[in-house]
């Protein structure tokens, strides 16, 4: 446990838990550093399973932010507050049952989101039908990286898509193979012979030729 961290708690020791109601048989517990620089006890089973993330400042901010934006009284979140509070926890909840495919992969939230008013002042409600989106799939959750996406667009811009940029303009490979008029299968193979420009630029004509040669 020592040195492991959860949420915004890295455990730093063991102790005795205080506060257990079984005073012959106390539970175990540790001593934490928060990341806003406080310290906190927590058992092992309430760090392991989520139930404390932090030594209440995230309650705190969440508290002071209701307070100014009306975008989270209590049952009634907003759609844009709920997806920015589930970006949030995706890429710094070490306990998110997605933290493997962002935070992990080194995904993270630009600083200036940290705050949801500011999230809201950079992207505006999200329109109906549409949710957030990263241009970049490897890059960060910021103003210049991300837009509202309708589904089609979400579904063209996944890990699995390739974006290739040529002569200045990026596309993701299935867009670039319905431009060539080509299968996507046969553009990847003309990649791995030709590289990225050569593969876009150079005619068609000549790929059943530079096929045949290494087949």
């Amino acid at each position: 446990m020592i040195g492991q961290k959860y949420g915004k708690l890295t455990v730093i020791s063991e102790v005795t838990d205080e506060f257990s109601k079984n005073k012959t048989k106390r539970r175990t517990a540790y001593l934490c550093l928060c990341d806003c620089g406080n310290n906190h006890t927590a058992t092992r089973c309430s760090l392991i399973h989520g139930r404390v993330a932090s030594c209440g400042c995230i309650t705190k901010d969440r508290l002071a932010n209701q307070g100014t934006h009306g975008h989270a009284k209590r049952g009634k979140q907003t759609r844009a507050y709920h997806i920015w509070n589930g970006m949030r926890s995706r890429c710094n909840n070490e306990n998110s049952p997605r933290y493997s495919y962002y935070g992990a992969r080194g995904i993270y939230v630009d600083d200036r989101w940290d705050k949801f008013e500011q999230f809201l002042e950079d992207m505006g409600e999200p329109p109906d039908g549409h949710s957030l989106d990263r241009i970049d799939n490897s890059g960060p959750y910021s103003k210049d990286n991300c837009r509202w996406a309708d589904h089609k667009q979400q579904c063209g811009n996944t890990r699995s898509n390739r974006v290739i940029t040529v002569n200045g303009r990026s596309m993701i490979l299935a867009d670039w193979a319905r431009e060539l008029r080509m299968a996507p299968t046969n553009l990847t193979k003309r990649i791995k012979l030709l590289g990225e420009h050569e593969a876009i630029t150079r005619p068609i004509k000549r790929w059943k030729k530079l096929q045949s040669r290494y087949s």
